[in-house]
């Protein structure tokens, strides 16, 4: 029998897995949920598998299979501990549902695999998302009404109340969106700096801002009122527009982080669109309609730009073979130096 080898110290989901086998990982694992059928769709293979399968119920149901070495089973079950809570506490999102024996995650050993696979499975949500980053997706996201920008902000606000009054379990466990994530020398998404689609230039513009906002972060406390659980990847195709609602899904990138950050990845894909200004200003309103921003600047939001900026350049960079990174690794690099610049000459 061939053992399939799951690299863990790569950033690829499997390293040299077919799409036949992975379909084979998702049939074996929704056993433990009860499902025999075959019907089976995959949906999304960005950072992990998501396939749509339909519960004993007849009810669609996402079922996600994990990118072995992202996350441990804690912070797995941490990320679904926070999604409960917000439902619970009236803000909605895919509902967590268990195994048959209970299990919100279950951890498969398959004898022709390297490694155990950490599967999970979340309620179907009708609606549409906002956009996406592929294909024609972000041309349909930045001619969204602004009102749905106010509602984006607003909603994060409401998540960030949520967390401030949160008794959160002593057991949850996510990581951190901190100094030593985005600036250290071993970022949470990979050496950013040594991405080869930058130049000569661009990495000695990207080394110097790196440089300057290493001094000016230290500036931003860490604070309730605007430092603490974040979503950190509420992108238009983590955004689902729901019975006139907008839901939030994907909390797979969620860690403790500064809210300007969260707030800076909403339009960060926007930011060279000519009406970037109009969306950002809407999601700001929004927000700042349901709570207080702390720090809120043009000049402070570009430094959250440039960390977001440089998250997303060593995305890229250590992703390089999936789909997603290599259609937008072009914008992502001149985003992230445009943002440097500017920053720079600020």
């Amino acid at each position: 029998m061939k053992i399939i080898s799951l690299n863990k110290k790569t950033n690829s989901f499997f390293s040299g897995i077919s799409l036949a086998d992975l379909t084979n990982i998702a049939l074996i694992a929704q056993k433990e949920w009860g499902i025999v059928s075959n019907d089976l769709r995959l949906i999304k293979y960005r950072e992990n598998a998501i396939f749509q399968t339909t519960m004993i119920d007849g009810n669609k149901a996402v079922m996600r299979i994990h990118r072995p070495g992202y996350h441990g089973n804690q912070e797995i079950l941490s990320e679904l501990n926070w999604m409960r809570a917000l439902t619970k506490s009236g803000i909605l999102t895919p509902e967590v549902i268990p195994s048959l024996d209970g299990r919100d995650l279950v951890v498969l050993d398959i004898e022709w695999l390297s490694t155990p696979i950490q599967v999970d499975m979340l309620g179907w949500v009708d609606g549409e998302l906002v956009g996406s980053l592929e294909s024609d997706g972000l041309r349909i996201a930045k001619n969204r009404p602004l009102n749905i920008y106010r509602q984006i902000g607003s909603l994060l606000a409401k998540m960030h109340d949520h967390v401030e009054s949160w008794n959160m379990p002593k057991s949850f466990v996510r990581h951190s969106w901190d100094m030593n994530s985005l600036l250290g020398s071993d970022p949470l998404w990979g050496k950013y700096w040594e991405s080869p689609l930058l130049g000569k230039y661009q990495k000695d513009l990207v080394l110097d801002a790196m440089k300057k906002a290493s001094i000016e972060l230290l500036s931003f406390d860490k604070s309730k009122k605007n430092y603490g659980l974040i979503h950190a990847d509420l992108l238009p195709d983590n955004i689902f527009i729901s019975k006139q609602n907008l839901l939030p899904i994907d909390f797979d990138d969620c860690g403790f982080g500064w809210h300007l950050f969260d707030l800076c990845t909403v339009t960060f894909f926007f930011y060279e669109e000519n009406n970037f200004n109009e969306i950002e200003e809407a999601v700001l309103d929004g927000y700042t309609m349901q709570r207080t921003l702390y720090y809120n600047n043009p000049v402070n939001r570009e430094l959250f730009y440039l960390l977001r900026g440089f998250t997303y350049l060593g995305w890229v960079h250590t992703r390089r073979d999936n789909d997603t990174s290599k259609e937008i690794s072009s914008q992502v690099m001149s985003s992230a130096c445009l943002i440097a610049q500017r920053y720079l000459n600020n």
